[in-house]
């Protein structure tokens, strides 16, 4: 969600019932449609995305990852659109100096997507599995017993023909992916 900061109010201290101390920071912003909104943020929920916006000022841009937990709608990350200045730190702890600030949101995304390479391997590995069930199917259709090299090989032969480039060629997966044998858990 695009957020554009029109007013910082706080951090303020505060004391719940049970005598434990937190602050609290009210941001007013515009969305992207130019509706102005407000934002109480506190500083137990999710520290990274309090203190990035403790040090915003009128005028800064971000898009905020928003995730929704009971009835509410908390800010779990936040990226600068805006090359925001005042070097907040990642979360690996290193200051962000390349005109786009990010604090939270590189961990938030890792909890529900996974990364580009990960999706790779995953199709790589589903594709595997198909071709080890096809080549286990191919045994059993020939009336022979599936043997594990057997199938192996013969899966491996499967993953070429699959692999294989608009000229018939056999065509190996990207060479940043393990290879079968190492795919297989046994």
């Amino acid at each position: 969600m695009f957020v554009e900061v029109i007013q910082i109010t706080g951090p303020r201290n505060e004391v719940n019932k049970k005598g434990n101390a937190y602050q609290i920071l009210e941001v007013a912003f515009k969305d992207q449609a130019g509706k102005v909104n407000g934002k109480k943020l506190l500083s137990f929920q999710n520290p990274e995305v309090f203190n990035f916006f403790a040090k915003a000022k009128q005028g800064d841009k971000f898009n905020v990852t928003s995730e929704k937990v009971g009835d509410f709608w908390n800010w779990v990350g936040v990226e600068s659109t805006t090359g925001f200045s005042a070097g907040p730190q990642t979360s690996s702890g290193s200051p962000q100096n390349q005109g786009q600030t990010s604090v939270g949101s590189r961990l938030a995304r890792e909890d529900r997507y996974e990364t580009p390479e990960e999706r790779a391997l995953n199709r790589l590995r589903i594709g595997r599995q198909a071709a080890l069930n096809t080549a286990v199917e191919f045994f059993k259709a020939a009336g022979k017993k599936p043997v594990q090299d057997d199938v192996i090989e013969t899966a491996a032969a499967f993953e070429r023909w699959v692999h294989r480039d608009s000229s018939g060629a056999a065509k190996a997966p990207s060479s940043n992916h393990v290879s079968l044998e190492e795919d297989i858990p046994y």
